[in-house]
């Protein structure tokens, strides 16, 4: 800024040695070099006698690379010798071009409106103006929402979450996808429509009615099935690939799910032997109750069946017949087979069954009557006639 100073100064002296040393007053070098706001920084002194009406040489010691052109009307005496430079430069040799004074560092007020934003640009480089708007365009996304996860490959309903509204849908043997609900072709995405096929209705590619590999989401995980008429398995593969799931088979008595429905040689598999339910648990079976199981299940505990009562554990078949009301022994009959009882002796002697409608039966004897002469022991007592 101290060069800047001189500067102004030179300029003042060159201008009034083209003014033919005019004798007004003028200004002094005091009023121009003291006044540190006027020039900035460095007081810059002018002698008190170094007037507009001074010898011109003076200003170009002061200032030698602003002397006047010489084709402008003014001289210039090559034998001068130069002043020292302020700055320190060297001085140019003779008559090689003046160099160049910098331009000085001076701040320019600029409307806001059209200051360039040093946070935005640090370097001012409109190039990265464009670098900066191309980057953004290229991160604007294809689609919003929803529109995003229309057919996406899925495994659970949480992949499809954006905006609610859209789960996970099993679409057989292509696998599972997010299925983007609607109403009409209208509420899709361009390229896609909502077909009536399709349940719960939602969006698939135009021409089709379900979701398949798209390639934007190629390698993108999925469930994947394999179906038949014994049933469906399931696997997990990237979008577009073979399906690991096993085929499913008819179920049997192997200890595998051979048709992948959650269960193992459940009841009908190829093999299977017949079960009987037993309630009490007396290793007989209601016939009327029983499964082809591949082993015992539950209360399906055993292979003979002919219980008449499975509430009771003494029913069943070869149980032992008691005067109770009951089969105990399950064949068809009540209290059969217990006989009679008899008791008394000669005329009092009474048999009766041992066992009347489930209660066994007291036997007592006639009377005895008064022993007479008649050949019949009247008083029972074992003998005739005795007394």
């Amino acid at each position: 800024m101290k060069r800047w100073g001189t500067l102004v100064v030179a300029c003042w002296m060159a201008a009034a040695a083209c003014g033919g040393g005019s004798s007004g007053p003028g200004v002094t070098g005091t009023e121009l070099g003291t006044d540190d706001t006027a020039l900035g920084e460095t007081d810059v002194t002018v002698p008190e006698d170094a007037r507009q009406d001074g010898p011109a040489e003076s200003a170009t010691d002061l200032a030698p690379d602003l002397a006047p052109d010489p084709g402008e009307g003014t001289t210039v005496d090559a034998d001068a010798t130069p002043g020292e430079d302020p700055a320190g430069e060297a001085t140019p040799d003779e008559g090689a071009e003046p160099a160049a004074e910098p331009v000085p560092d001076v701040p320019v007020d600029v409307p806001a409106d059209i200051a360039p934003d040093p946070a935005a640009d640090p370097a001012g480089d409109p190039a990265g103006e464009v670098a900066t708007d191309a980057t953004a365009e290229a991160e604007v996304p294809p689609c919003k929402g929803n529109a995003c996860v229309v057919c996406k490959p899925c495994l659970v309903d949480l992949d499809c979450t954006v905006d609610g509204g859209v789960g996970c849908v099993d679409e057989g043997n292509g696998g599972s996808f997010c299925a983007f609900p609607c109403t009409t072709d209208e509420e899709c995405p361009k390229g896609f429509e909502c077909p009536f096929a399709t349940n719960p209705r939602h969006c698939t590619p135009a021409g089709t009615e379900a979701c398949s590999c798209l390639p934007q989401f190629a390698g993108m995980t999925q469930n994947c099935y394999r179906h038949n008429d014994f049933g469906t398995c399931q696997g997990v593969a990237a979008c577009g690939q073979a399906c690991p799931a096993q085929e499913p088979m008819q179920e049997s008595c192997n200890g595998l799910d051979d048709n992948c429905n959650g269960q193992t040689d459940e009841e009908g598999a190829l093999g299977c032997q017949t079960w009987y339910l037993d309630v009490d648990g007396d290793t007989y079976g209601l016939a009327s109750k029983s499964k082809c199981l591949c082993a015992a299940s539950g209360l399906y505990r055993t292979q003979v069946a002919g219980d008449c009562n499975d509430a009771d554990k003494s029913v069943h078949p070869g149980g032992t017949e008691i005067c109770n009301g009951k089969d105990d022994d399950c064949n068809g009959q009540i209290d059969e087979g217990l006989g009679t009882t008899t008791c008394g002796l000669g005329p009092c002697q009474v048999t009766v069954p041992a066992c009347f409608q489930g209660t066994p039966q007291v036997c007592t004897p006639k009377a005895p009557g008064i022993e007479i002469c008649n050949g019949i022991d009247d008083n029972c007592d074992g003998e005739i006639d005795n007394g």
